[in-house]
């Protein structure tokens, strides 16, 4: 039971089954889901491209040894690296286009995701990094396949953070979902990391996964929280439909029942409240006194949580997103379609939306409840998330209280409804 930890005198898994999660993140307003297969010219882009203001950029590496079976992200699985240099080549091409356009551009923070971007060899890992400018690198990693001369490439550049995909540390757990890790690879990632300051460290955790209980998810949270990590993102495992065979094809899968997925989600963030980490909401638990527990007027995107996120994303590679308050575009989701397109002239992106002025205020909402956890009181009827205690009703806003945060999904969902129900978006 939660106590003193929470203005709520109800128990975490309790409200989690009073307010079920809509499966939302709300990072992308509306969801990949009702963009439309439109060919968009790259020209009609760069007309709304601004280069006054850093950008972020974003790099998709899909290339993963093997495929772990709860992963619904764009994959390729191979165990060589003969078609790494034809990616890296397409990705350098498709930044060309940009910086011949925008010769002054600047980029702020470089995001690199997969997939699995450390199951590159050494020297295209440090190719694909010479060829970018940056004022600060993000990197997702593998902590099995992460090595000291992995370690001093990444420390040749600006990094800001390593993010390290563990998910659990129970060997029955990972064998079947076909995961090949070891604690003591979590251990010597970690060390690697810090040896060679490689900013801030970020932990990925799953709950939900077969096998899951109270005593193993304890056990992880245990093991990982005393090397304290600065940032712990903890999240449900995501049933998702182009994943559905893959999840059956290995192992032992059946869906966790919700009430047990309840139940390891308050084990573990009763372990995070014993370890001193704050919840910023979405699932992100921030170490007290660490770097990002000192950022004021957090931001987040579909690549981070952070103060200095910009607000144009350019998208490189395979499936890789592309946003700014304007218009979303995607590339090729598979990858020889993209390795293989005619990008000569780089006149279209397969898949693209131009937002309305509803999901420009849509999104400007929603950003500004994660960053001040606020929201302006416009006649909203919020009346049972105030009497659970999720949400605090003061004169002309409701605040979004300890409990809250766990349910800002839930929130959202509600907020979003009840605009589009009264057509009230500002």
């Amino acid at each position: 039971m939660l106590q003193t930890d929470y203005s709520s005198r109800y128990s975490l898994s309790h409200l989690m089954e009073v307010f079920p999660s809509p499966g939302k993140r709300y990072t992308l307003s509306p969801t990949p889901s009702k963009w439309r297969q439109r060919d968009i010219l790259i020209q009609n882009w760069f007309d709304h491209l601004n280069d006054q203001a850093p950008w972020d950029l974003y790099i998709h590496i899909p290339f993963c040894k093997s495929i772990c079976t709860f992963c619904g992200c764009n994959v390729k699985i191979t165990e060589g690296h003969d078609q790494e240099g034809i990616y890296i080549d397409k990705i350098i091409q498709e930044w060309s286009f940009y910086k011949k356009e925008f010769p002054q551009a600047k980029v702020n923070n470089l995001f690199i995701g997969g997939g699995t971007p450390n199951a590159l060899s050494d020297k295209n890992l440090a190719r694909l990094l010479e060829n970018f400018e940056f004022e600060g690198l993000s990197i997702e990693l593998a902590p099995q396949l992460f090595t000291e001369s992995q370690a001093k490439i990444l420390s040749q550049f600006k990094v800001r953070r390593v993010s390290f995909g563990v998910q659990d540390l129970d060997q029955h757990v990972l064998q079947n979902v076909n995961r090949q890790q070891k604690t003591e690879d979590v251990y010597n990632a970690l060390f690697l990391a810090r040896k060679y300051g490689l900013g801030d460290i970020s932990i990925d955790l799953i709950y939900g996964m077969p096998l899951q209980t109270s005593h193993t998810i304890e056990k992880t949270f245990t093991k990982i929280l005393s090397q304290y990590p600065d940032l712990v993102y903890y999240y449900p495992l995501a049933h998702v439909p182009w994943q559905a065979s893959r999840q059956k094809a290995y192992g032992h899968f059946e869906s966790t029942a919700q009430k047990q997925k309840n139940i390891l989600y308050e084990k573990g963030v009763n372990k995070l409240n014993q370890e001193g980490y704050k919840n910023l909401g979405f699932n992100a638990f921030v170490l007290k006194d660490s770097s990002l527990d000192y950022s004021h007027s957090l931001k987040r995107n579909i690549c981070s949580i952070g103060s200095d996120l910009s607000s144009t994303l350019i998208g490189l590679g395979v499936s890789s997103i592309t946003s700014n308050n304007k218009m979303y575009l995607q590339n090729h989701k598979i990858i020889e379609k993209y390795l293989h397109s005619d990008q000569k002239e780089r006149k279209l992106f397969p898949i693209g939306y131009i937002k309305s002025e509803y999901d420009i205020s849509l999104e400007s909402i929603f950003q500004k409840v994660f960053e001040d956890k606020v929201i302006k009181d416009q006649n909203y009827n919020f009346t049972n998330m105030t009497r659970y205690g999720l949400l605090e009703k003061n004169k002309g806003f409701y605040k979004v209280t300890e409990a809250g945060l766990h349910f800002l999904p839930h929130i959202l969902d509600q907020l979003e409804k009840q605009l589009h129900s009264n057509n009230r978006y500002s």
